[in-house]
């Protein structure tokens, strides 16, 4: 689960998003990278301040290497061992 928050006090309503690429053809081409970035794009453009979501042990590193940081423990969510809470504050718009 992805939430935006445009500041303390509001929030944009929670959105769900996957940007895992299950298919080998498709792993390490930049694919989920290109939908991170655009998520974080629009996500601005809505007027959003920072992103926060619950990442799959898998994609943890993936997150931390854009950006995202650890938020509290991680827990065992949606079936996985682990589901690590995370938060982006974002940048103005480009």
């Amino acid at each position: 689960m992805v939430r935006f928050s445009r500041s303390a006090g509001s929030r944009i309503p929670a959105r769900s998003r996957s940007t895992t690429c299950r298919r080998k053809q498709a792993r390490f081409r930049g694919i989920s990278s290109a939908l991170v970035a655009e998520l974080e794009r629009r996500a601005v453009a809505l007027g959003a301040r920072e992103i926060a979501l619950l990442s799959t042990e898998t994609a943890h590193r993936f997150y931390l290497a854009r950006g995202y940081v650890d938020v509290g423990v991680p827990a065992g969510k949606f079936g996985t061992a682990a589901s690590y809470p995370m938060r982006k504050t974002l940048g103005p718009v480009r």
